[in-house]
């Protein structure tokens, strides 16, 4: 929770669109913090901070405050802006000092009574306030101020007019006033202060909400409401009588105490300075955090482990650096290690779908290509925006997909009138001297006259236009899609905006398909993975003990901003919508050609499900707003369905925008589980559908645990692609929640992966001829594929209580070791199992006395089963597999079934649940065991020889070396066992030899 360990840059860099002008100066790059300060609003000293650490001061020529005089005499500043210092990451100027934080995380502090700075030491954060006040967090996570807890490690510090307020890693929040110290919030997020006697103390809770109070000695704290949606980032406030909120993008203003209406104040942010506290924001999204390749929990590792993940998505196509931490406790605040990329490259590495390549200097990742939705497979006017001219008589723009080169459309231009129309998109993730290619395929088929048109547009701040080149032109029919190119485009120094631009003019009349329009960055490689291995980098040495378990974490980090994404220790899902998911509620949802009822009997959990049923043979569905299916986002859609007699299937999908799904549900005799993924070109109204098209009235479906999720682009080309990303296991990556919640996803590693023992050399006259071994070991070394549980296992946990099981061991001739366990006439009866391993079954009878059942992997539901037949039934049914599962990730994981007590059909004749066996599925590779032996271990140089089959089968081995160095022969064992990757126990815990 809070910030992560590591260099704030600033707290207040949130999400929107660059600055790079100030007091009409322009600079060089993208400016990531803003600092105004120094004595008064009307007298100040301005510091800026650019993305490549650059720091830029300038002083107000009308100071009168003799002290901020001396300042800017001592330091030569002037009226303008200079360049003062670089490696910056952040700098603060309130009260009589100008405090610079390096990205080496050294401090220093400037003060107008000396030329020299003082170091203040190392620290991850600061903040400068009023009347000589300031604190900051040391690299250590403690403060220099001792007033707040001790026991406690901060991330965050803010102050004020009323107070000083400190945010611990754990997500306390503690205030300070008149040395009182108050805890005001846990779960905290971050946290701001206005300025003046009556400002506010504002914070940021982990779920979306804000709370606000004004800063008395003991505040009483009351929930702000109003916000359009979750609040993703609060910013320091702006006034002394409102703050700013970052929702979806944009910068809202509140005022007035309690509940309260937000008013949009910015959409398109450049900066805002916060006088008296000092600092500003730009704003900019922050990067999708990275997708790490599956580490099972409680791994062993060497000192050397890899950690890998996928790169996720930045809307601004923004460059990005990455952290990794390790640390010997969940709250990464003991035996913290923390590697970032943009810090040292060494050991870190980026893939582009063929090589691994060493990180470039700056540690950061460039987007290669700039043009989103190149093929053209969104709907036009969402990322590609009309240009040009108005549509005249027979002329088209569209989506087609009679021609096309790859995915489903192409662009198709008709031109027919004359005009000159087209489409642009306006570009992100350049630089100005970047050279770019651009690169079309065109087809035209039909051509009198005009001009097809590809090409870019570079603006600078008055519009003009900076680039003189004429881009793609084609005139004349082509054989099939043509790749044209303009390569080599220089994006000159002053542009401010960028467009690619497909278009036709010169009294057009054409039909022309376009496909496949991309903008390369010259010498920028397509990075789709990265890892670190620990270890290589000489600067940290060897990290890792031997013996300890280390918590790990990885983040993204904007290169704009320096902004973190969210840690992959934790996912934070927010179902849009709301409660209604639980499908307890008719009201919640609208009706479309149906009636829509709660359903008590039918339901997957909780008490009642949503049965829409059909009043004609039009498309019903009950609908539900989501708060709009927005372009440029992507969405993941799932539930559970239970058809009742709908013969088209049954599904829940989005309005409006295009989908991909699981197949519609058909089968009525229990739920299933469905997905859907839908990523919008363009924005449409929020409704979700849950229906079917009947072929006539009456015709209807259950719904259940239905849950709406925002996900990053890496995740949606994820699904139904990756096995692991797949089916059943949807649910266990997105299970179901209520409004907001953050799932803390804790992942461990055990640092050795041997065990290494040796004996003492036992003394002998001669040379040992020959030795047999006898051992009492448990060693995953020999592995089966299949290992079957038992119903009578111990290891398996059954229900008690009013939950009993009729029986566990129940005899019958015909199941697995002739037992079975059953439960008769008891919902909620269970029974559990914990493994390690790569999949799971589970076995049972099938009978017409027999029911419905779920099947939780990992606490979350992912399916229900049937375990009946109907009489007369010819087929086996005895340890006949009802539940299996093989694409589980290799790990610690737990299954639990649950007696629904239902009938599977009305024909049934009851509805038991039996469990005969549990199937544990386990394809990792098995660990190694070496046995070594010596008859002259009291060499020096002993000559070890390999015994590892024989201390095996219990053979005996006959020994080769004939000679020693040292006074008398010895015989000695050694024993290793590597464990590679496998989690379960390593123990010897005996062993004999005889020798002769």
């Amino acid at each position: 929770m809070g910030y992560p360990t590591g260099i704030e840059n600033i707290p207040f860099i949130k999400t929107g669109k660059r600055t790079t002008t100030i007091d009409a100066h322009t600079f060089p790059d993208d400016i990531v913090h803003v600092a105004v300060g120094l004595y008064s609003s009307s007298s100040s000293l301005y510091g800026v901070v650019l993305a490549n650490g650059d720091l830029y001061i300038k002083s107000n020529t009308g100071m009168t405050n003799q002290d901020a005089i001396n300042f800017r005499s001592a330091y030569g500043f002037t009226g303008s802006w200079q360049k003062f210092k670089t490696g910056v990451a952040k700098v603060d100027t309130g009260g009589p000092y100008l405090h610079v934080l390096y990205k080496n995380r050294t401090l220093e502090r400037y003060i107008s009574s000396n030329t020299m700075p003082t170091n203040l030491g190392t620290a991850q954060a600061m903040w400068d306030g009023i009347n000589s006040e300031f604190v900051y967090v040391k690299a250590d996570g403690t403060l220099n101020n001792t007033v707040f807890p001790t026991n406690k490690s901060y991330v965050a510090v803010r102050i004020g007019q009323r107070g000083t307020m400190a945010l611990a890693s754990d997500g306390t929040l503690y205030y300070v006033y008149s040395s009182s110290v108050v805890q005001i919030g846990t779960n905290v997020k971050e946290m701001s202060m206005s300025g003046g006697s009556t400002g506010r103390l504002n914070y940021l809770k982990h779920d979306g909400t804000v709370w606000s109070a004004v800063a008395v000695d003991n505040p009483s704290f009351a929930q702000v409401t109003g916000f359009p949606s979750s609040v993703k980032s609060l910013v320091d406030v702006v006034d002394g009588q409102t703050y700013a909120l970052l929702v979806d993008g944009s910068v809202y203003r509140w005022s007035a105490p309690g509940a309260a209406v937000a008013t949009s104040i910015v959409t398109d942010s450049g900066c805002i300075s916060i006088y008296g506290d000092g600092g500003g924001f730009i704003t900019n999204n922050i990067p999708g955090k990275p997708i790490p390749d599956h580490i099972p929990d409680t791994l062993r590792v060497g000192k050397r482990p890899v950690f890998e993940a996928t790169i996720n998505d930045d809307v601004e196509n923004d460059s990005q650096a990455f952290v990794l931490q390790l640390a010997t406790n969940s709250a990464f605040t003991e035996n913290l290690l923390d590697f970032r990329s943009d810090f040292r490259i060494e050991g870190w590495e980026a893939f582009d779908g063929t090589v691994w390549d060493t990180f470039q200097p700056g540690g950061k990742i460039r987007p290669a290509q700039l043009v989103r939705d190149y093929g053209f497979e969104g709907v036009l006017g969402g990322i590609w925006k009309w240009d040009v001219g108005p549509l005249g008589t027979g002329d088209k723009i569209n989506n087609a997909h009679e021609q096309k080169r790859n995915g489903n459309y192409s662009l198709r231009i008709v031109a027919a009138s004359g005009n000159n129309i087209g489409v642009q998109q306006e570009l992100k993730g350049w630089k100005p001297g970047d050279k770019v290619t651009l690169d079309a395929y065109v087809n035209i088929t039909k051509y009198a006259t005009g001009r097809l048109n590809v090409d870019l547009v570079a603006y600078d701040a008055n519009g003009k236009n900076l680039i003189d080149t004429s881009g793609i032109v084609v005139e004349g029919i082509t054989t099939g899609f043509t790749k044209i190119s303009d390569s080599s485009i220089t994006i000159p120094a002053n542009t401010k905006t960028l467009l690619v631009r497909v278009f036709v003019d010169g009294a057009p009349n054409m039909t022309a398909y376009i496909d496949d329009v991309t903008v390369l960055i010259d010498g920028v490689k397509k990075y789709n993975k990265v890892r670190y291995t620990i270890g290589v980098d000489a600067y940290y040495g060897e990290p890792l003990t031997e013996g300890k378990t280390y918590y790990w974490r990885m983040a993204a980090k904007d290169g704009l901003t320096g902004t973190l994404s969210e840690w992959t220790d934790q996912q934070t899902l927010t179902n849009r919508l709301g409660t209604s998911g639980k499908c307890e509620s008719a009201a919640d949802w609208g009706a479309y050609n149906c009636t829509v009822i709660t359903d008590t009997t039918n339901k997957v959990d909780g008490n009642a499900s949503i049965k829409v049923t059909a009043t004609n043979k039009n498309v019903a569905a009950a609908y539900k707003d989501v708060g709009g299916w927005k372009a440029g986002k992507y969405y993941v859609i799932l539930g559970f369905i239970k058809n009742g007699n709908a013969e088209n299937g049954a599904r829940i999908i989005p309005s409006g925008p295009t989908y991909s799904a699981s197949w519609q549900i058909y089968d009525k005799t229990k739920f299933n589980f469905y997905w859907c993924k839908t990523a919008p070109t363009t924005d449409y109204p929020g409704n979700l559908d849950l229906g079917f098209t009947p072929t006539e009235a009456g015709q209807y479906a259950y719904f259940d645990q239905v849950r709406v999720y925002e996900i990053s682009k890496a995740e949606y080309e994820l699904i139904s692609v990756d096995p692991s990303w797949s089916g059943e296991l949807l649910a266990l990556r997105y299970p179901y929640v209520d409004n907001t919640q953050t799932i803390q996803r804790k992942t461990r590693i055990r640092c050795g992966t041997t065990l290494a023992l040796q004996t003492k050399p036992i003394k002998t006259t001669a040379p040992v001829d020959r030795s047999v071994f006898s051992k009492f070991a448990t060693l995953p070394i020999h592995v089966p594929a299949v290992k079957r549980v038992e119903n009578t296992d111990s290891r398996i946990t059954y229900s008690s209580g009013g939950l009993a099981w009729n029986n566990i061991n129940y005899v019958d001739a015909g199941s697995s070791q002739g037992t079975i366990a059953y439960i008769a006439g008891v919902a909620g009866a269970w029974a559990e199992l914990s493994f390690i391993g790569t999949g799971i079954r589970f076995g049972s009878w099938l009978s017409p006395w027999y029911g419905l059942v779920d099947v939780y992997i990992d606490n979350v539901l992912v399916k229900t089963v049937s375990q009946y037949v109907p009489e007369g039934y010819v087929g086996n049914t005895k340890q006949q597999v009802v539940y299996e599962n093989t694409k589980l990730p290799y790990g610690p994981h737990k299954i639990k079934i649950v007696n629904r007590n239902e009938k599977a059909d009305p024909a049934a004749l009851g509805m038991s649940c039996a469990l005969d066996f549990f199937e544990i599925l386990d394809t990792k590779a098995p660990a190694v065991l070496t046995v070594q032996s010596s008859n002259n271990a009291n060499d020096a140089n002993p000559t070890w020889e390999d015994v590892t089959d024989v201390f095996l089968s219990g053979d005996y081995f006959r020994y080769k070396n004939l000679i020693k160095t040292a006074p008398d022969w010895g015989l000695a064992l050694k024993i290793t066992v590597d464990a590679k990757e496998r989690l379960g126990p390593i123990e010897i815990d005996g062993f004999g030899i005889s020798y002769e």
